[in-house]
């Protein structure tokens, strides 16, 4: 299920009107503009947020997916330093507070991974005083800010219902998401300072589809 949800997220990239990737990349550049930090991309897939940031001058980049054959196909882009097979829902396989930025670009969607896991797992690996952000679903525009931050955008269907999109609705991602990032804010690893939703973030079956930004600071 996991490789095939990869997959799907591809497909959605390629055949639909996905501005994901290029979206992470701008915010990032607004909120670390130097390049030589180092970047974990969760759920790389097809290295297609790997390219952005390449094409920004992001080089010490590395990625993580649970498809290999994702995974091939993003080596082929020589845009990583390195590319890893796992499970993101696994310890993985870096040290503790390795990275200065985490990524994740549509890595997370209903049937692929349980949010407390995988948001404790990164936050194991990234700095604190640092970027993180995450992304799934959505068009948005920030202003510039300082480093400390989780910002996490995703698809609005999956996590509430909305009407003509009834069929991407998970009530047990929805449940799940907003209780990892309670128990987050609870234990004061992170804290929520913005909440919102968007239009227009991406474009799919002829129709487009919101999202939600969640921006938190790592505490």
């Amino acid at each position: 299920m996991l490789e095939r949800s990869s997959i799907l997220t591809f497909q959605v990239a390629t055949k639909n009107k996905y501005n994901g990737p290029e979206k992470m990349a701008t915010i990032l550049k607004e909120y670390c503009p130097g390049t030589n930090v180092s970047v974990l991309d969760c759920g790389a897939g097809t290295g297609i947020v790997g390219e952005k940031l390449h094409g920004l001058g992001y080089k010490n980049v590395d990625g993580v997916d649970i498809s290999q054959k994702s995974l091939d196909c993003a080596e082929q882009k020589g845009v990583y330093r390195k590319l890893v097979c796992a499970d993101m829902e696994q310890e993985l396989p870096f040290e503790e507070k390795e990275f200065d930025v985490i990524v994740c670009s549509g890595g997370i969607c209903p049937g692929h991974v349980t949010p407390i896991k995988c948001f404790q797992e990164w936050n194991r690996v990234v700095k604190q005083g640092e970027i993180f952000l995450y992304v799934i679903d959505l068009l948005f525009n920030l202003t510039s800010s300082s480093g400390g931050y989780v910002i996490i955008i995703l698809r609005r269907c999956y996590v509430e219902l909305q009407e003509g999109e009834e069929a991407y609705y998970s009530q047990n991602l929805g449940e799940e998401f907003n209780s990892a990032i309670r128990k987050l804010q609870e234990s004061k690893t992170w804290k929520v300072i913005l909440r919102q939703t968007f239009p227009a973030y991406c474009y799919v079956n002829g129709t487009f589809s919101d999202g939600i930004l969640l921006v938190c600071e790592v505490c």
